[in-house]
């Protein structure tokens, strides 16, 4: 019997995997509530497709122990496979059938009745679109048949491995409310990204892995509070010669630099500049995630 408590959708405890001699999971332990949109986020290499493929049953951890929907994600992995919907990075669709072709053939294999596709088809907005072969499709479709794909048995915890690399900034932004109309079905959403805005935007918590080591695990807001630095940007001047000066907000001499700033020039403006959550990335791991990426 499983010891996941209710509140929890994923539990994994000390998690180990190596490649040879590569670590790429060092005892990774993190829980993840119910009805949330979690975030693993990091660098290619850092170690979360590893913890990915482990919590949905695709690869076997070295020690500790995982658990997705109440169940042991080794001991009961032909069971997990039924509970759990997967959306990989890579779009493994058949593309010279229908959108519809290929959501009936992946709905026989779970005994989904064929009335289930329709009605994903038209909450998807893709129902005008059923009978268009799937190779005709822009990256962003493609994505939202997948997700569609993904939740035709009605899976407790949805895994999503990079669900808005290469789509435009209209397709990304589209397929980011699918995924909290996930959420706000009373599923759980996981997902895997290197893109820190994406999991500002849309994720309820995160967990920032970075060589193989979870380095850190809160709400965004939370992490970006602790680790980041606020700012202010003030700007003054006149005459339309323009100067920005960028006070940090939590410096002890933040009050006499503003002050100063006010009685010297002529106050433009001031903004408030709140931390990213790549400003957190830089300061656990001392690189930005563009630099770890290249």
């Amino acid at each position: 019997m499983s010891n996941l408590p209710d509140a929890f959708a994923v539990r994994a405890v000390d998690l180990r995997r190596s490649f040879g001699s590569i670590q790429a999971l060092r005892g990774v332990s993190l829980d993840v509530p119910k009805g949330s949109i979690h975030g693993l986020l990091g660098p290619n290499g850092a170690g979360k497709t590893t913890l990915f493929r482990i919590l949905t049953g695709q690869l076997k951890p070295d020690g500790g122990r995982g658990e997705v929907a109440g169940l042991d994600v080794v001991a009961e992995r032909s069971e997990l496979r039924r509970r759990i919907g997967v959306l990989f990075e890579m779009q493994n669709l058949y593309p010279r059938l229908s959108v519809r072709e290929n959501l009936v053939l992946f709905a026989a294999l779970y005994g989904v009745a064929v009335s289930v596709v329709d009605e994903l088809l038209r909450k998807f907005d893709l129902f005008d679109r059923r009978t268009s072969k799937v190779d005709t499709l822009s990256n962003g479709m493609r994505q939202k048949v997948l997700i569609a794909r993904a939740l035709l048995h009605q899976p407790e915890v949805l895994f999503l491995d990079e669900p808005t690399t290469g789509l435009d900034p209209n397709w990304s932004l589209e397929v980011q409310e699918l995924i909290r109309g996930v959420r706000d079905a009373d599923a759980t959403v996981v997902l895997a990204t290197h893109q820190m805005e994406t999991a500002d935007a849309l994720c309820d918590t995160v967990s920032i892995i970075d060589r193989g080591s979870l380095v850190a695990n809160d709400t965004p807001r939370a992490l970006k509070r602790r680790l980041g630095k606020r700012s202010l940007l003030v700007e003054t001047g006149a005459n339309g010669a323009i100067r920005g000066d960028r006070i940090p907000f939590d410096d002890e001499s933040s009050a006499v630099r503003i002050a100063a700033a006010l009685r010297d020039r002529t106050l433009v403006s001031i903004h408030s500049e709140e931390a990213t959550l790549d400003d957190v990335f830089r300061q656990l791991t001392g690189k930005s995630l563009k630099e770890a990426l290249s």
